[in-house]
C-alpha cells in the first residue's frame, strides 16, 4: 500500500500539487526554486551481522530504527524520525546529504546492546526525485566475552574475587565478574583501537594478576578472551603474572568480524600479534607531497593503495619499527579526492585514509615549520627552537596531540603536567600544566586560524631520555577538514 501511494504522489508531483495522508513536507513559496525532493518511501532498512542467524535477522523489528537526514558538510541535523513514521516524500534545498540510520544511541560500554548503523551520502538537484535505496545496519560497536580454560575454572574454586576489567579505547570500563556470562558492548573510537583486559583474583590460594593487551580493535568485532593457564617458561623468558609458584596465566584471543560472513570455526589469532600505525588519517594540500609514518608489527606486513596518485616507500626506521613515506602527487581537479592504505599482516588489516584538497582550495588547515624538518628525525641539541606553526582558516575546532615515547612514561609526562595524548582546545585537567609549559589551550586555540605550537621549553628534558620521541599533531577545522605532522626527535 505504501509503494502504491508513494507512486501515485510522484505521478502528481510532475502534474499540480501534492497530497499525501503521510504528511510530505512542502517547500515555502520562497523555496521552490532550489529544492528537490528526496523519496523517503525509497529506503529500505535491513540490518546485517554474522552472530544473527538468517532465521532471526529476517525478524528483526526495524520500525524503531532512528533517520536522520545531516547537512554532509556541517552535519546539521536536518530532519529525524522513527522509521516507521517516515513520510513518503520531504522536499530539501539542493545540496549534498547524509541520510544515517540504527537502532539507538550508541552508549560507551553495556552488556548485550548491539549498536547497528548505516549510512549513505546522496545529492539533492532543482526539480528532480531522489532515491535512496537499501541500507544495510552492521554492527558498528565493540563485543567482548570473556570465557575461562576448564583448568583454570577448576582450580578458581569459588571465584568469588575473581574478575576481569576490560577497557577498548579511552572510553568507560566493564568489569566481568567471575561467571559472567553476557557479552559487553563498547563504543568504538577509530583514534584509540587499544584493548585491555586485565584478570585479577585468587587462583588456588594464589593472588593472581594478569593482562592482555590488543591494538587493532576495530568496529564490529567479536574479541572473545579465554584465560588458562600455562607451565611458568625457562629462567630468562618473559611471561606477565605473578603468583603460582609453578603456574601462569595465559590468554588466548579469537577475533571475528561481524560485519562480514565468518567460517563457523573462525581461526585462532596469537593474543600477542600487533600491527601499529602512526596515523590513520593523512591529508595533503592540492600540491602534494611526502609524509612519513611509522609502522610498527610483530612480523612481516604489505601495504596496498587503491589510487595511482597516492604511493609508499620504506625508509629506515628505528628498531622494531619501519618508516613508511606516503606521497600524493599533485592534484589537478577541482574536487577533493580520497585513497586508502591498507595494511596487512596475517588475519590483522588496517586502513589509513589519505586525503587531498582540490586545486585552489586554500582553505584547508596546514602544519608547517621553520624551526624542524617534519619529514625526517630531528636531533636534540642544546637550546635548539622546536616552533610548528598551524593554520585554519576556517577556525580551529580540535589540535589533538599524541606523545608516542618508548621511554617517556605516563608519570614523567604526569610529572611535568602533561598526559601521553590530549586536545589543546579541550585539555580539561591538565590545563595548566599545558599552560605552564607555554602551550595555547582553550579559548586561545578554539577559533583561531594561526597559531603556534612551541615545544622549545619541553626540548632540556626530553634530551634526558635517550630514545627517539614523536609527537603526532593534528588539527581539525570546523568543516571537519583535517591535517596531521608527526613531529620526530632522538635524544643520543
Amino acid at each position: 500500500m505504501k509503494k502504491i501511494l508513494y507512486i501515485f504522489i510522484v505521478g502528481l508531483l510532475t502534474a499540480v500539487s501534492l497530497t499525501s495522508c503521510d504528511n510530505p513536507v512542502y517547500p515555502t513559496e520562497e523555496d521552490k526554486d532550489g529544492v528537490g525532493t528526496f523519496s523517503c518511501a525509497s529506503l529500505s532498512l535491513e540490518v546485517f551481522s554474522s552472530d544473527i542467524t538468517i532465521e532471526n535477522r529476517s525478524g528483526i523489528d526495524v520500525s524503531t530504527f532512528i533517520v536522520n537526514i545531516r547537512d554532509k558538510n556541517t552535519l546539521t541535523l536536518k530532519h529525524t524520525w522513527k522509521y516507521s513514521e517516515m513520510p513518503e516524500i520531504i522536499t530539501l534545498p539542493v545540496g549534498d546529504y547524509v541520510v544515517e540510520c540504527y537502532n539507538e544511541e550508541v552508549k560507551d560500554t553495556a552488556w548485550d546492546a548491539p549498536y547497528y548503523y548505516a549510512s549513505k551520502e546522496f545529492a539533492i538537484t532543482n526539480g528532480n526525485i531522489t532515491e535512496i535505496g537499501n541500507l544495510i545496519c552492521k554492527l558498528s560497536n565493540v563485543k567482548v566475552t570473556i570465557a575461562y580454560s576448564d583448568e583454570l575454572i577448576a582450580a578458581i574454586g569459588s571465584g568469588d574475587d575473581v574478575k576481569v576489567n576490560v577497557l577498548v579505547g579511552n572510553v568507560e570500563t566493564l568489569d566481568f565478574a567471575y561467571g559472567e556470562t553476557r557479552s559487553g558492548y563498547f563504543r568504538f573510537v577509530p583514534e584509540s583501537t587499544t584493548l585491555v583486559a586485565t584478570f585479577t583474583g585468587t587462583i588456588d590460594g594464589y593472588y593472581m594478576s594478569d593482562f592482555k593487551v590488543l591494538s587493532d580493535v576495530a568496529a564490529g568485532q567479536h574479541r572473545i578472551i579465554t584465560f588458562g593457564l600455562k607451565e611458568i617458561p625457562e629462567p630468562g623468558a618473559e611471561y606477565g603474572s605473578i603468583g603460582l609458584t609453578n603456574l601462569a596465566l595465559d590468554a588466548k584471543v579469537t577475533k571475528i568480524d561481524l560485519t562480514v560472513n565468518v567460517p563457523a570455526n573462525e581461526e585462532e589469532i596469537d593474543p600477542d600479534d600487533m600491527l601499529q600505525i602512526s596515523s590513520n588519517s593523512i591529508s595533503y594540500t592540492a600540491t602534494g607531497g611526502s609524509k612519513a609514518v611509522t609502522v610498527n608489527s610483530t612480523s612481516n606486513w604489505t601495504v596496498t593503495s587503491n589510487q595511482s596518485w597516492c604511493t609508499t616507500s620504506v625508509a629506515a626506521g628505528a628498531k622494531g619499527t619501519t618508516q613508511l613515506n606516503v606521497e600524493a602527487t599533485e592534484n589537478t581537479a577541482t574536487e577533493e579526492r580520497q585513497a586508502t592504505l591498507t595494511f596487512t599482516m596475517g588475519n590483522i588489516s588496517q586502513d589509513v585514509v589519505v586525503r587531498q584538497a582540490a586545486k585552489g582550495d586554500d582553505t584547508a588547515p596546514t602544519i608547517t615549520s621553520e624551526t624542524l624538518d617534519l619529514e625526517n628525525v630531528n636531533e636534540i641539541t642544546d637550546g635548539m627552537t622546536a616552533v610548528v606553526i598551524i593554520k585554519a582558516p576556517k577556525g580551529i575546532t580540535h589540535l589533538n596531540v599524541k606523545i608516542d615515547s618508548p621511554t617517556l612514561t605516563p608519570s614523567d609526562l604526569e610529572d611535568v603536567g602533561l598526559a601521553g595524548e590530549f586536545d589543546l582546545a579541550n585539555p580539561g585537567s591538565i590545563e595548566s600544566g599545558l599552560k605552564g609549559l607555554g602551550f595555547p589551550t582553550g579559548e586561545d586555540v578554539v577559533g583561531k586560524t594561526e597559531i603556534l605550537f612551541d615545544i622549545s621549553q619541553f626540548m632540556g628534558l626530553l634530551g634526558t631520555f635517550k630514545s627517539e620521541h614523536n609527537f603526532i599533531l593534528k588539527v581539525t577545522d570546523t568543516d571537519n577538514q583535517t591535517a596531521e605532522a608527526t613531529l620526530k626527535f632522538i635524544a643520543r
